[in-house]
């Protein structure tokens, strides 16, 4: 096979296209672990520049037909050329594959669809330039190809369809795609993706497991432990082999599969396994029939286990797609399950009466930022550069705005040090917007800087917006009512629990994720924190405190969280939604209490304060594998703990 000089898109393009592309390696462990050898009609539907199809060849597969659909020019005809002195010619489809011409000189059903999807939140924008289809046009052709589908019976077709139209507008692009392709598998074909870790934990994702449960079997399940496989992309990868069966009537029943954690000490220069499987003709094609066959020790860099998928109903359950009759209607990732030998009911934060959001938007940090000044007295600003400004502290809030704000040791956040202010102007305005009332005007540097902020413009594509007009900050305007004054663009909306929280959370995090405790909800936060309040009594502030600087926690986050491209750990609020505690909790709340009140009087969470809310959580037994696995994994991703 040969390969040309052709470019690729760039950098940006190519992220703004979702392009990652696969690479041989990658793909033959795929195409090894999807059986590629035996099938004989392949096609990647998102087919890039042709590695998938390359590396079922090179595991020995010899099609009677093996294709391509890519929308981009170029990677299409790189992917033409790479193959020109093959023994096997694909057939390269240049257009989307949302588009049922692009799939018009095929025929129905294939043995093998194997692909790595693209990833991009399409859902913001219009059709770009570069030929990305629109959200609502990727939906429709869904949609207009599910109902030509003639190999799917008329009750197959409406449970493919009815996950085509119910589907988040939220989801990625990657959720059509596992649509398109299961649809496109006959009885008896396979399904092989290239997924972000996330696949599950995403709310959005829950119809694509719906129906991977329902006409699937998941065979493998195969996770970059390092975050190695695609150093230029933001999450960790996982490899997904399915094989299709005929209609099970339930997503929720019994089911399971090997789950594999391939760390870097597997590969070496050839191959993704090769250090695992020395001395093979094909380490890809060995290390399939050791899953397989899976007897004795894992060879180096590699850990097996056996999952259930009761994480994967409980994802059907939670999104009410089908209720189960049995099992956990939460979700406990399978490296957390897998060492927790309890038995004890799992409750969410919202059952354990607390919830979970982000913080502050203000849309225009900038402006609705300052800062403190030297001396305490004066404060600056970013619109204003260089000046030393008087605000009266009236219209100031103490703020937690970047991460280096936080004390260096603790889990408490000191008000009385914070550097960083919210403007909250609710009931001053500029003379020209209320005349009639000039004891609540604006006056000096105040008024200065919120006329600074309306002559501030930013580019936003090919034209410059001005902040007052930002999609975020325009919202703040209100026109008065009978029972309500008018609200200009400078003033934000009412604070509430969710902007001054009893507890927050970093959204990046380098090492383990730490709460701290925002005493007397005395701070605003800011977006980039994950504030926590609670909604009713119940598990005090310190207790909840305690559980969410624990071992159990800190082993969900590593297994539940995306790694991003640079080692970081992002959590999200929606995150802490899914968390879950052993029922157990509620029985030792004043001891977890404790555990939390020394926490913050002593900034330091010793042994035997970890052995405490461990015993009170009941998860004694756990407490040093879920230490040693958080060490391993964050270990994996550069960063100490």
């Amino acid at each position: 096979m040969t390969t040309t000089g052709l470019a690729l898109a760039s950098g940006a393009e190519r992220k703004r296209l979702g392009q990652y592309f696969t690479g041989l390696p990658l793909a033959r462990v795929l195409a090894a672990l999807a059986g590629a050898v035996d099938a004989t009609t392949v096609i990647d539907p998102m087919g890039g520049s042709g590695d998938m199809l390359a590396a079922c060849l090179d595991e020995g597969c010899t099609p009677s037909l093996i294709a391509s659909i890519e929308i981009d020019s170029r990677a299409a005809q790189l992917c033409r050329e790479r193959f020109q002195v093959s023994d096997y010619v694909p057939r390269v489809i240049e257009g989307s594959a949302f588009v049922s011409k692009s799939w018009s000189s095929f025929g129905n059903g294939w043995d093998l669809v194997i692909t790595n999807p693209p990833y991009v939140r399409y859902q913001a924008g219009a059709r770009a330039s570069g030929g990305l289809p629109a959200a609502q046009d990727v939906r429709d052709g869904l949609i207009a190809m599910l109902d030509r589908r003639r190999d799917l019976s008329a009750e197959e077709r409406a449970t493919f369809r009815r996950a085509a139209t119910n589907y988040s507008g939220l989801a990625d692009l990657a959720v059509p795609s596992w649509i398109l392709c299961m649809s496109a598998v006959p009885v008896g074909g396979r399904l092989a993706m290239v997924v972000p870790n996330t696949w599950l934990s995403r709310r959005y994702s829950a119809w694509v497991v719906y129906l991977l449960r329902r006409y699937f079997d998941v065979e493998v399940v195969v996770e970059d432990a390092d975050a190695a496989w695609f150093e230029d992309a933001l999450v960790r990868t996982t490899l997904v082999v399915a094989k299709r069966v005929p209609d099970k009537g339930t997503a929720v029943g019994d089911g399971g599969h090997w789950y594999v954690r391939v760390s870097r000490e597997a590969s070496n220069e050839h191959s993704l396994v090769g250090t695992a499987f020395p001395g093979e003709g094909s380490p890809e094609k060995s290390f399939r029939d050791w899953i397989l066959d899976h007897r004795g020790p894992a060879p180096v860099g590699l850990e097996i286990n056996w999952s259930d998928e009761s994480d994967l109903r409980s994802a059907i359950v939670a999104a009410g797609i089908e209720v189960s009759g049995a099992g956990p209607s939460v979700h406990l990732p399978q490296s957390v399950r897998e060492r927790y030998a309890g038995d004890s009911e799992l409750l969410t934060l919202e059952q354990l009466g607390w919830s979970a959001g982000q913080g502050m938007r203000t849309g225009a940090n900038d402006f609705f930022y300052v800062s403190r000044g030297a001396g305490n007295k004066r404060f600056s600003s970013s619109l204003l550069p260089g000046e030393s400004l008087r605000i009266p502290t009236s219209v100031l809030k103490p703020a937690i705005l970047r991460q280096s704000e936080l004390p260096d040791s603790g889990f408490v956040f000191d008000v009385g040090s914070a550097n960083s202010f919210l403007l909250c102007l609710d009931g001053l305005v500029l003379p020209e917007d209320d005349p009639s009332h000039p004891r609540r005007h604006l006056k000096g540097d105040l008024q200065r800087l919120v006329r600074a902020g309306a002559k501030v413009t930013y580019e936003r594509g090919a034209v410059r917006v001005g902040l007052p007009d930002l999609s975020a900050v325009r919202t703040n305007v209100r026109h008065a009512t009978e029972t309500s004054g008018a609200r200009f663009w400078y003033q934000l909306p009412a604070l509430t629990p969710r902007h001054r929280p009893s507890l927050f959370m970093a959204r990046i995090n380098s090492g383990s994720p730490r709460c701290y405790m925002n005493p007397d909800q005395a701070a605003v936060v800011d977006a980039n924190f994950i504030s926590l309040w609670q909604a009713t009594d119940g598990v005090s502030v310190e207790a909840m405190l305690a559980l969410l600087n624990s071992d159990w926690a800190a082993a969900w986050f590593e297994a539940a969280c995306t790694v991003l491209g640079g080692g970081a750990l992002k959590v999200e609020a929606a995150d802490l939604r899914r968390l879950v505690f052993p029922a157990d909790v509620l029985r030792n709340l004043r001891s977890l209490h404790e555990v939390g009140r020394r926490l913050v009087v002593t900034g330091k969470m010793t042994s035997a304060m970890r052995s405490k809310i461990a015993t009170a959580a009941g998860y004694p037994l756990a407490m040093d594998k879920f230490d040693d696995m958080v060490k391993g994994m964050i270990g994996a991703r550069g960063k100490p703990r």
